[in-house]
């Protein structure tokens, strides 16, 4: 859902739409580069779609961690192999659109547009593009390993051969907590910039009125779990000192 869904959407759509608004340009710097990036991303698609169709899926989670990405009693090695390579493409076509973000954002203002009046969402999209050229050659590095061990017959993470496979893990997350921040960052800064562009639209208070009823919502069943939970750990309790008094 990251790679194929919340990336491609959230920070490529929005991001193309709204940064030649924000900033008063005519379009992206890079326009052929930004069309490029989201052909390869069909590609992408492609691969993974040819993954989950065949033999009998790959069956290693989103994240792959190794031993079970890297050996051959997997359901489908070749089915992991797709997948890398969709991973793979995914992670170029973000990097291409950050590049293309991050001179935009930087050499494409308007005149009267500085850094220090610029909006949030702009800013936003700066940091996580900068985040994304920093991380994702990480994760590519991590996945190329993977495949290596995989089709190459290289250990990397075997640790019957004084490979680690905890060292996976830690170039995976390098990737994943930044993309988890920079995401809801892109994300939650788009409403509080309309909200401050616009505070009387008729469209955000009815956000608004709905946001409120979702919390108190998420609050009042907050609370009768606690009181359910409470409940629990008293009849476990009293269950217990009965059964330790009884002979």
């Amino acid at each position: 859902m990251i790679f194929f869904l919340v990336m491609p959407t959230l920070f490529g759509g929005f991001g193309n739409y709204f940064v030649p608004i924000f900033q008063g340009s005519p379009e992206v710097v890079y326009p052929r580069v930004n069309n490029f990036s989201i052909l390869i991303l069909f590609l992408s698609y492609l691969f993974l779609i040819l993954s989950l169709i065949s033999e009998f899926g790959s069956g290693t989670g989103w994240t792959l961690y190794p031993p079970l990405s890297t050996s051959f009693m997997s359901l489908s090695p070749s089915s992991t192999g797709l997948i890398i390579f969709s991973l793979l493409i995914s992670g170029i076509s973000s990097c291409l659109t950050s590049l293309n973000f991050w001179t935009t954002i930087l050499n494409l203002r308007s005149y009267y547009l500085t850094l220090k009046t610029m909006p949030l969402f702009p800013y936003s999209l700066f940091i996580t593009a900068s985040m994304l050229l920093l991380t994702l050659p990480i994760l590519s590095g991590a996945l190329l390993l993977i495949l290596s061990d995989l089709h190459s017959n290289t250990l990397f993470f075997d640790p019957i051969f004084g490979g680690d496979p905890i060292f996976y893990q830690h170039l995976f997350w390098f990737f994943g907590h930044p993309e988890s921040c920079q995401l809801g960052s892109s994300v939650t800064t788009g409403p509080s910039t309309s909200m401050s562009l616009y505070p009387s639209s008729p469209i955000l208070s009815i956000s608004r009125s709905l946001a409120n009823q979702i919390l108190s919502i998420s609050r009042s069943l907050a609370n009768q779990i606690l009181s359910i939970s409470r409940s629990l750990a008293n009849w476990i309790l009293r269950t217990r000192n009965t059964s330790s008094i009884s002979p």
